[in-house]
């Protein structure tokens, strides 16, 4: 198994994980895990693998059966987002303490200007 990124969730001591961390160290890695369930929802532990098991988590994709109600919802929401914002629109998830200074704008309008990557869809 290779190095599983951040964000990754897992499988280990019988409760679904996610990745924090991994550290390669020689023939193991080391991995930081936050637990998603149970009473230790929330908990960070290390884990040295392979001596104990950490698994990635594979969910079976269906595109040809409905999502949830409201994963549909969030997802359509953002959707629109995308499609409505222009590729120049400035924003701050939350706005309230920022100071704009001058110096500050060239940077992001040059980066604003280029031609943005888009993911292709399958």
């Amino acid at each position: 198994m290779t190095n599983l990124l951040a964000g990754t969730e897992v499988e280990a001591r019988s409760l679904r994980w996610e990745v924090v961390s991994a550290t390669q160290l020689g023939q193991q890695t080391l991995y930081r895990l936050r637990c998603l369930e149970g009473e230790l929802r929330g908990a960070e532990f290390d884990i040295l693998h392979p001596f104990e098991s950490v698994e990635p988590v594979i969910r079976d994709l269906r595109p040809d059966k409905a999502a949830p109600l409201p994963n549909w919802l969030v997802y359509h929401q953002a959707f629109l987002l995308e499609q409505s914002l222009s590729g120049d629109a400035l924003l701050a998830v939350q706005p309230g303490r920022l100071r704009v200074e001058a110096y500050q704008l060239v940077p992001v309008l040059r980066a604003i200007r280029m031609s943005r990557v888009r993911k292709r869809r399958n």
